[in-house]
């Protein structure tokens, strides 16, 4: 047993209490059935959801996404969330008056689309509908600031305090040609992550990772063959667009933006805390139940496409 197993529209999170057993309708607690494998060494307590997502057509029949109204004042408790809902605002520079009306709508939609891509890595499940890699990447800085610190790493260190992850340097030299890229990559590796792909990363080159069979080569031994079913998701954080166009990259990611709310100048460090080390029993109670919510919310509305930032 692992900490997280899920498929067919099911996830089951395995504490050091409890089991949870989470579908698109909530969160069901149940107790301990099976005490052997590997569990999450936390006894944690089941809260209300932190957030709850509306979903309703607009005029073109797209569907609209807004947040519960009195939601926000509780993810502002939970760290990571709060985190992550700066991450989405893209005018927190810019003078009040100066805001159009619909810009509290796209933040929100930002956020829910990062909180849908955070439920998916966690979903080991692979839909009939496609798989596809998550693309976190940013907007291009004004002219002099800094590129990169907006927290595209911080989410992958998140996901990995959930299910085993690989993580790849993106900026190494074969990131392109080294046919042993994922020799770390065993059959428990539930997300890899490659982090901070450089300008030049070929994504095409992990298009039969992407909805296929992962074949894994590794020195001296046999090659690994994980079928797609139980294959490992991508998540790549870069701070330059992905290259190619076309259908054939398209439906196989899904792109989340951060703003430049946190940069060289402010961090998550200054502002919330050191994550995942400063925290409190509470902190990390509303980080299970976060990423659990986020969890449902992509078994609810799937992967929610981020808005286009001007």
């Amino acid at each position: 047993m692992n900490k997280t197993e899920s498929n067919n529209g099911v996830a089951n999170l395995h504490f050091k209490n409890t089991d949870w057993v989470i579908t698109k309708n909530g969160i069901e607690e149940k107790p301990i059935m099976d005490a052997t494998g590997d569990r999450i060494p936390f006894e944690v307590k089941k809260t209300d959801p932190l957030l709850i997502i509306n979903s309703k057509p607009d005029e073109k029949g797209n569907p609209h996404y807004s947040i519960r109204s009195g939601d926000l004042g509780l993810l502002i408790q939970c760290h990571f969330a709060r985190f992550l809902y700066n991450t989405s605002d893209f005018n927190w520079n810019v003078s009040f008056n100066k805001v159009s009306a619909i810009e509290p709508t796209l933040t929100n939609t930002h956020f829910i689309s990062k909180c849908s891509a955070i439920g998916y890595l966690l979903y080991s499940g692979h839909d009939k509908d496609g798989t596809k890699a998550v693309i976190a990447n940013e907007i291009p800085p004004d002219s002099g600031s800094v590129i990169g610190r907006t927290g595209k790493s911080l989410l992958a260190q998140a996901i990995s305090k959930m299910v085993p992850t690989v993580t790849v340097q993106g900026k190494r030299r074969d990131i392109n040609t080294d046919r042993f890229l994922f020799e770390c990559v065993d059959a428990g590796t539930k997300v890899v992550n490659i982090d901070d792909a450089k300008r030049n990363f070929n994504f095409e080159n992990l298009f039969p990772f992407v909805g296929g069979d992962w074949i894994i080569k590794r020195k001296r031994k046999e090659d690994l063959i994980i079928p797609r079913e139980s294959a490992p998701k991508l998540y790549i954080s870069t701070i330059n667009k992905i290259k190619g166009q076309g259908g054939s990259f398209d439906r196989r990611m899904h792109v989340i933006t951060f703003s430049n709310y946190y940069n060289e100048k402010r961090s998550p460090r200054q502002e919330l805390s050191i994550f995942f080390q400063d925290w409190d029993k509470n902190q990390w109670n509303l980080f299970y139940n976060f990423m659990a919510n986020c969890i449902q919310i992509y078994f609810e509305h799937g992967l929610v496409a981020s808005p286009q930032v001007k």
